[in-house]
């Protein structure tokens, strides 16, 4: 390979990683307040046996 393919194959590499390690830490540090909202985006008078919950875990609040 051409040293220039190298360089931008690193410089892309470099980026996807950055971008990985800086959407863990966001989920990990950041994103744990968020449990304070139970149904964000949901009218407030809407009943939570009302809304449709998608994921695998379930509530994790009740993972003990």
């Amino acid at each position: 390979m051409e040293s220039l393919t190298k360089r931008i194959l690193a410089i892309v590499l470099i980026a996807v990683i950055g971008v990985g390690i800086g959407l863990g830490a966001w989920f990990f540090l950041v994103a744990p307040p968020a449990v304070a909202y139970k149904t964000p985006g949901a009218p407030s008078g809407v009943a939570s046996d009302h809304i449709i919950k998608i994921g695998i875990a379930g509530d994790t609040g009740e993972i003990t």
